[in-house]
Parts: C-alpha cells; structure tokens; sequence
C-alpha cells in the first residue's frame, strides 16, 4: 500500500489513493460492495460531509499529509482499479469464461460471486479474497482497463508472437499476444507464419496423427513396402521404415522437404517415393534392386510388379499363360526367398496362389486346365506346361507372325 500511495502521488491521484488506502485498512462506516470504486465513492461522500466519525477523520488527514495532497470535491474512482493494481499486481486478474471465473497474475484461478455486477468487466483489480482452491471468490475489487494497468506497469506488458498446432484444422498457426505476467490481455492473429519452427510443430502435428496424415501415392507405399521387407531380412542393410521409426525420425527425413509449409493440407505436394529414395545410403540403394527387385521378368517378356505386403511371402502376380516354361518358382535375396505367385485367368481372375509352381503345374494345372478350356476357349491351355511356350495373347494371335 505504501508504493500505491508514492505513485498514486506521483500520477496525480494523492487523494484517490489515501481514500483507497482508507478502504483497504479501516472499517469505515459505509455500504459494503464488491467494487471499490463504488465504495470509494460513498467515502468520499462520507469524508466531504460532516458525519464521518472523528478518528476517520483525524487517520484521513495524517494520510493527506503523509502523501503531501489534499482532499478534492470530486473523486475519480475510475481510477480504484489503476491504485489496486499498485497495492496488489499478482492479484490482477482476467476474465476466462462467462460463469465469473478469472485467472489472476499469480496464475491462480479467482471467481466472483453470484450475479456480481463485476463480471461484465474483462479485468480486475482484486483487493480481497477469500476461500481456496476452486472455491476461492473475489470480495473486493475494481475494475481495471488496459491503458490503466499499461499505466501502472509499462514494462511489465509484453508482446508475444505465439506458434501454436491446431488440432481440429490441421495447420500451425500465429497470433499476437499482449501478456502480464501470465496473463493474456490481447491477442490478435498473424499471417501465414513460416519458419523452423513452424516446421517443427507441423511434424508435431503429423505424429499426433500418424503416418496416415502424409500422402501416400501408390507407388510411394509400394517402394515402403519394399523397404520394411528389405529391413526384416537384412536389417544390417537397411534402416527400418515402420510406422515408429518414421515418427521418431521426421527431422532427418522430411523436414527439410516441408519448408514453407503450415499445414497438413500442404503437404500434399510432397513426393514421398522420391524423398524416401533420397534417404536411402548409396549401399541401400543399390542393395535395394539387387535383392528386392520392384519387378521380375517373366517368360514373355513382360515385367510384372512384386508386391511386398507381406515382407515374409512377397507375391508376384501374372497371368498364367505368361509363366508356361517356368518350373521353378522365382526366388528374391539371393535366391532364399521364394515369391507367392498369385496367378490369374485371361480375365484377371485369381486361379491359384503357391509357392511352389513346379507342384502346382504336376497336381493343380490338369483341374485348372479342365476347367478354363470350356470358360476360355479362345485361349492357350496346353497340356505340357513346361515346354509350352509362354504367351500374353489368345490361340488366334499366337498364330499370326
């Protein structure tokens, strides 16, 4: 109180502060209220009159003089929550919700009570409280406008650039903060924000949601696939690609390819085959094609795709016509992995899936053979599998030159 009392001096406002002063230590016989202001009026309705009990009197002109001020006819108590804010800075306080809950300077929360007239003012001066914890309620305070408390304490207020992720939008975003303290009394926002860390709070948001959240193409998830088969049998080789090790790893892979992004929207533009390849040491590239080849020939010429969904049992799809004069089943990594062939009719219907072509051809073909002549007549269904010769077109087309 005793600093309230030298700036209020200094401010001009002697008076309003020896009246405050008044109302925060003694028990003038007035109407309570929950505003000082209110209060501070009334007291110096009291003081300028002649009923104020004479040891009022004789402590409000010790104040006077000890301030070096005099008593006004007119009060500004506009100006109570500006002289509370000196008495008690950590006990300024800011609105948070419409139920008269506030958080003060100290970080504690504060409520008014019930239907308190106060609560339609975004800033508080609180004098007293009382209570604890959740329960704690404002008794006496003032209301408080930011020029007023930029007043009070100019170098107190500072201005903040605030990053934040948005879960529900998906992007990084920017505002402007004015802070006391911990409290925000402004905030405004900000451009498109660009810069590091903006990039690492979109990674941010990009492991909240998963690896779901970039944009695999087909052919991005297909080379993936290659490299978590790859990893599972030569970990020695290759860096591992699953879904924890993308995650963990977003700064050394993707960050430098998001710059200028703010959104998982932006990231759209990413090619994530080509970013993943950039990743690969030389040795894991070249690896990669020799012992995890993306195609395998077949007889007829044709590169069919491998498919590496599951990294134990690799499958190679092709029409089966196309694999006539094939025994052996095709194998990968230095020939230890054999490929599940899934094989089709003309129409691209699967027929069968082994891993043992040579079997299939002895016991299944004859059924399959049977069978497929009558729906496929127009095709090539010999009966020696491995010395037919492999063909992508009908018995009609074969015969031309």
């Amino acid at each position: 109180i005793a600093h309230m009392l030298l700036r209020a001096a200094e401010m001009k406002l002697g008076y309003e502060g020896v009246l405050l002063t008044l109302l925060l230590t003694e028990h003038p016989p007035i109407t309570r209220s929950d505003n000082l202001a209110e209060e501070m009026e009334e007291l110096h309705r009291l003081l300028t009159g002649s009923s104020a009990p004479p040891i009022l009197r004789q402590r409000f002109r010790t104040l006077l003089r000890q301030s070096g001020t005099e008593a006004q006819t007119v009060v500004r108590s506009d100006r109570a929550g500006l002289l509370t804010a000196l008495a008690y800075p950590e006990r300024i306080a800011r609105q948070r919700g419409d139920d008269g809950a506030y958080l003060a300077a100290s970080g504690r929360g504060i409520t008014l009570p019930p239907r308190s007239a106060l609560a339609r003012h975004p800033l508080l001066a609180v004098a007293e409280s009382s209570g604890e914890g959740m329960t704690r309620r404002i008794r006496r305070a003032a209301p408080l406008s930011p020029v007023d408390l930029g007043s009070a304490y100019p170098h107190a207020l500072q201005r903040h650039r605030e990053l934040r992720y948005n879960e529900t939008t998906g992007r990084v975003e920017a505002r402007e903060e004015l802070r006391f303290h911990r409290l925000i009394l402004e905030q405004h926002p900000l451009p498109r924000p660009e810069g590091e860390e903006v990039s690492q709070l979109l990674l941010e948001g990009i492991r909240q949601r998963g690896v779901e959240s970039l944009p695999w193409s087909s052919a991005a998830s297909a080379l993936r696939e290659r490299l978590l088969a790859a990893h599972r049998h030569r970990p020695e080789i290759f860096s591992d690609w699953s879904d924890e090790a993308l995650l963990e790893s977003l700064e050394e892979w993707l960050l430098p390819w998001i710059e200028g992004m703010n959104g998982l929207e932006d990231l759209k533009s990413l090619d994530l085959k080509n970013i993943m390849l950039g990743s690969l040491s030389w040795e894991e590239r070249q690896s990669l094609d020799r012992l995890f080849p993306a195609t395998i020939e077949l007889p007829t010429g044709t590169r069919a795709v491998v498919d590496y969904a599951d990294p134990e049992a690799p499958v190679l799809a092709a029409r089966l016509q196309e694999l006539f004069g094939w025994r052996e089943t095709p194998r990968i990594l230095e020939g230890q992995l054999p490929l599940a062939l899934q094989l089709f009719s003309p129409a691209r219907r699967p027929l069968a899936l082994t891993r043992d072509l040579e079997n299939f051809w002895r016991r299944v073909y004859p059924e399959v053979r049977k069978e497929m002549r009558g729906r496929y007549p127009k095709h090539y269904w010999p009966e020696d599998p491995f010395s037919a010769t492999p063909t992508r077109r009908t018995k009609k087309g074969m015969a031309r030159p």
